[in-house]
This record gives C-alpha cells, sequence and structure tokens, in this order.
C-alpha cells in the first residue's frame, strides 16, 4: 500500500504516486521506533546512514530512473512482469573463449623472436643491432637461450622463431599443436602502407586509428575491434549480442575476473564480475535487505521499451549474480588443482575460469562463453626484463591448460592473449616505448597448431623495412579483425553477422583476415 510521506519524523519514502511517476519524500532519513514524551524521534546516525544508502540504491534500480519516457501502464491494465527465467539451453556443444589482456603494452617482439634459417637477411641479427645485445642491459635476447620453434617457412622471413625463454608452456603448446603464434597485428581501420602513414599528414586518402600509441584509444580498439569509432561496444559483447538475436538463441554468457571490461560491454547479456580474492562474484549488496523492495520497483510491465529493457535485465543480472555467487562459493576444481599460491593474480582469475567453465558444462548447460582476465606491468619505460610476467603467464597457461584437459574441454576453449600495442625495438635508454602491431598467441586443443599466421616483417632496420615506422614501431600487417573473424566463425556466427559484429571487416582482403578453416582444425 502506498503510505503518504509524513510530515513528522522525515521518514523517505519512495512511492509510485502512479504509472512512471515516483515520489521521492526527503532524502534525509530519521530512523526510529516510537517518539520521546514530546513526540520527537530519537537520532541514531548509523541507522540513519544505512537507511539512506537503501533508499538512494532503491531510487537508483527503479526503471523510471533510468528513462526519458513515460513508463505508462500497457494499454490493458496493470500486468506483473513474469518473473526471471534463464535462458533456454538446446544443447549444442560449449564452446569458450578466454581473453588474457596483456596490461600496458607487453614487449612482444621479446615474446617472439626471429631465431635461424632465414631467407634472405638474418633478422636475428638485424633484431640484436636495433636491440642491443650489451651483457649489462641484455635488451636483445641471446639466441642460445630463445625456445626454438619451427613455422611454416613458406609465408614467414625465417623458418625457425624462438620464445622467450621463460615460456617454456607456450613452447610445449605450440610443438603439441595446440598453439599459434600471431605476428604483427594491431588495430588498423584499413590496410595502409609505410608511404601513407608517412604522407598521413598531408593527405585524408586513408583513415588511421585515433591516437596512435596511446594506451587509452589502443585499449579501446583492442576492446571493441572498431577503430575510428569513439563510443563503439565491445567486441564479445557484440558477439553474445548476435547469438542471442538468432532464431534459435545460444545459452550465452560473459564474465570479467578484472572488474569492468569494455571488452564484454554492449550485450544484453550482462557480464558477470568476480573477484579472484575472497568476495568472489559481485553481487547486489543488500540484496536480502531490499529484494522485496526491488520486486516491488518492478512489478509492474509498463508500455516503455526502455523501460522494459531496464527492469528484465535488472531482474535478469540480480538473480544471475545471486546463483552463481552461490554455486561458486560451493565449487571446486574435480581435479583437486590449485593454480597458484595467493597473490599470482593471472593464475587466480584462471582458476576462477576453469570453475566456472566446470559450472557452465556440469550445471548451466551454457553454449557460449566469453572470459576477460588481465595482467598488469607490461608497460615497460623502465626496464628491459620481462622475465617476471613471463614466468606468470607461462604457469598460468600450464595449470589452465592442464585443467581444461582434465575436465575434457581443451577442445571446447580458445584463448587469445592480446595488449595494448606492441613495443618500440630501440631502447629509450632503460627500457622500450609504446609501439604499434605487435606478437601475440592462440591456445587451445581445436586449433590448427605449430603454425605462425600473419606477416612477420622481412626487415626490421629502419630503412630497409616496408613496415618499421621509426624506432621500430611496426606497421600492423593483421588487423584485429582477422583474429575475432575467425572466432566468431567459430563460434557460429555466419558471414553477414560478423560483418555486423565488426564494421571494419568489409575494409580488409580476404588475405589480411583469418578464417576459422585456417585456425581451426575441423567446421564445427
Amino acid at each position: 500500500p502506498r503510505i503518504a510521506c509524513p510530515r513528522e519524523g522525515r521518514v523517505v519514502r519512495i512511492e509510485r504516486t502512479s504509472y512512471g511517476k515516483l515520489k521521492f519524500c526527503e532524502l534525509e532519513v530519521y530512523v526510529y521506533k516510537h517518539p520521546d514524551t514530546n513526540g520527537y524521534y530519537p537520532r541514531n546516525e548509523k541507522a540513519e546512514g544505512k537507511a539512506l544508502k537503501h533508499a538512494l540504491k532503491l531510487a537508483m534500480v527503479a526503471p523510471e530512473f533510468h528513462v526519458t519516457n513515460l513508463p505508462a501502464a500497457p494499454a490493458t491494465g496493470e500486468v506483473e512482469r513474469e518473473p526471471y527465467t534463464p535462458s533456454v539451453s538446446l544443447n549444442r556443444p560449449y564452446k569458450a573463449t578466454v581473453v588474457i589482456f596483456m596490461k600496458g603494452g607487453a614487449d612482444s617482439f621479446n615474446m617472439l623472436v626471429p631465431h635461424s634459417e632465414c631467407k634472405e637477411h638474418d633478422l636475428y641479427e638485424e633484431y640484436a643491432q636495433i636491440r642491443g645485445n650489451d651483457p649489462e642491459t641484455h635488451f636483445a635476447l641471446y639466441q642460445n637461450e630463445l625456445l626454438e620453434i619451427n613455422v611454416n617457412e613458406t609465408e614467414q622471413p625465417c623458418a625457425k622463431f624462438g620464445f622467450h625463454p621463460s615460456l617454456t608452456h607456450f613452447q610445449q603448446l605450440y610443438n603439441d599443436g595446440d598453439g599459434i603464434s600471431l605476428t604483427n597485428v594491431g588495430a588498423l581501420v584499413e590496410p595502409v602502407t609505410l608511404e601513407q602513414y608517412e604522407n598521413r599528414k598531408r593527405s585524408t586518402e586513408k583513415d588511421f586509428p585515433p591516437g596512435l600509441f596511446a594506451h587509452n584509444s589502443m585499449q579501446r580498439d583492442v576492446a571493441t575491434v572498431h577503430s575510428g569509432k569513439l563510443d563503439a561496444k565491445g567486441v564479445l559483447g557484440r558477439m553474445v549480442n548476435e547469438l542471442n538475436s538468432m532464431r534459435d538463441p545460444y545459452k550465452s554468457a560473459m564474465y570479467s575476473m578484472s572488474g569492468y571490461a569494455r571488452m564484454l560491454d554492449g550485450g544484453l547479456v550482462t557480464p558477470e564480475t568476480i573477484d579472484p580474492g575472497a568476495s568472489g562474484v559481485s553481487r547486489f549488496l543488500d540484496y536480502e535487505a531490499l529484494n522485496q523492495e526491488i520486486k516491488n520497483l518492478t512489478r509492474y510491465k509498463t508500455q516503455s521499451i526502455f523501460a522494459e529493457t531496464f527492469a528484465s535485465t535488472l531482474q535478469g543480472a540480480i538473480e544471475s549474480s545471486e546463483q552463481l555467487g552461490a554455486d561458486l562459493e560451493e565449487t571446486t576444481l574435480a581435479s583437486g588443482r590449485v593454480f597458484s599460491e595467493e597473490g599470482e593474480s593471472l593464475a587466480q582469475q584462471l582458476e576462477e575460469v576453469a570453475k566456472v567453465i566446470q559450472l557452465d558444462t556440469t550445471k548451466y548447460n551454457t553454449e557460449r562463453a566469453a572470459f576477460y582476465t588481465t595482467l598488469n606491468k607490461f608497460d615497460t619505460h623502465g626496464y628491459h626484463d620481462i622475465s617476471e610476467n613471463m614466468i606468470k603467464i607461462n604457469n598460468a597457461m600450464a595449470a589452465f591448460s592442464e585443467e581444461m584437459k582434465d575436465q575434457g574441454l581443451w577442445d571446447n576453449v580458445t584463448v587469445v592473449m592480446v595488449s595494448d600495442f606492441g613495443r618500440t625495438l630501440s631502447s629509450n635508454g632503460q627500457g622500450s616505448d609504446h609501439g604499434w602491431g605487435g606478437n601475440y598467441f592462440m591456445f587451445g586443443g581445436s586449433l590448427k597448431g605449430r603454425r605462425m599466421l600473419g606477416k612477420y616483417p622481412k626487415r626490421l632496420l629502419r630503412y630497409e623495412s616496408e613496415a618499421n615506422v621509426g624506432r621500430g614501431r611496426f606497421l600492423p600487417s593483421t588487423p584485429w579483425e582477422a583474429i575475432w573473424n575467425a572466432v566468431g566463425e567459430w563460434w557460429g556466427l555466419d558471414k553477414a553477422t560478423r560483418k555486423r559484429v565488426l564494421p571494419n571487416l568489409k575494409n580488409f582482403p580476404e588475405e589480411m583476415l583469418f578464417s576459422k578453416e585456417q585456425v581451426y582444425k575441423d567446421a564445427n
């Protein structure tokens, strides 16, 4: 029942006076049981503060707070909203994509290095010449410490490359056929040449990513894969949105292990946020205390599509996070595996990913899932040695891949490793600076591994290279769209749908993109 705002006591009320209108009384809260002999209510500052927070929370979950039109009642009169029900699974094979974002701009030209058996020019010598192999700075990795891999020599300038010496499990996965190296990948709006880059200020012939070499703009392009559009939504959010818009929608889920993730933004599915530490799933605080009031505020349907979208999304987000939170608290890996000691951030995140995948496939019957994880401290302006982060990534991937094999799901998972950008080959005297194209990796049991995709530069020296724009910054030969075109096709998105998900896809010729046939072993 509606309760009029009292003149005495000033207790906050939020009431629906009619459809689409909320009345807020004074947002100064007095909490009381009984008045004193003079008719005044005693102060209780702690309780008042809590009540005020509750009132503000309720105000902000009301659909009326979020829409600009009038959420009027349906023409047929008051209609109660149906209870939240999870989307239905059609039992199609589970496929999960796990993103590892190396935040800060990984020095990926020290993660993947030309080794030997080069066709025309000794690229290791050029790499060492630019980076310098002074024993004290040790910026260039020594050739004899690189972990050798064989690549498809007809498509690359050398037959042998080498991983960073700490990436022992990367080498194992690659040699087992479960890993692909992705070379010179970065943000592009359309194909450009070195000459066009050098003339960019004198000509508008070509479009370039805005804010080249800057963290904020390059991170945005990695997350959205829509370079040139500043307000673009996340690429995985768009992919999930398309899956949910199909005639037979896929039961899909998105999870971030690292707070808000723009890459997951923009879908009809609300991403779940999971803290690998003690707090677990991010849930609505004071849910038990406010649950009934929230249901009352969203109880009735309206004619406003905006209010309906908000109310139904809110309802689903709260219910699903409560369910996942409760389930995850009770979940341990069936293998008994513990990924790492406390403090190893990426390993902890991937351990939570493994637990959620276990729930996805044993309880939730999810068909498509996207996971976002991060590892920080890649912005190496002040030092050269990246071994610490390489060890963390290597150990985390070792534990995760073995866990997926134990769950029998390694073929159902694709791990995609990306970063803001590559870094300069030349030193700034202490470390390296922001670059452009970089070298990245994909892992999974269904990949056509033991290969390098993309085009590693044929020359590295400044005035000999077709890609070196200065200081060892390399013009990407492959756009971010190439990776997500293949992953999207693996997920089940047809060509027309992938063009909607990746608006700049139309700008690139087929030879600059990766297809599912190139990346994955079979057509499933």
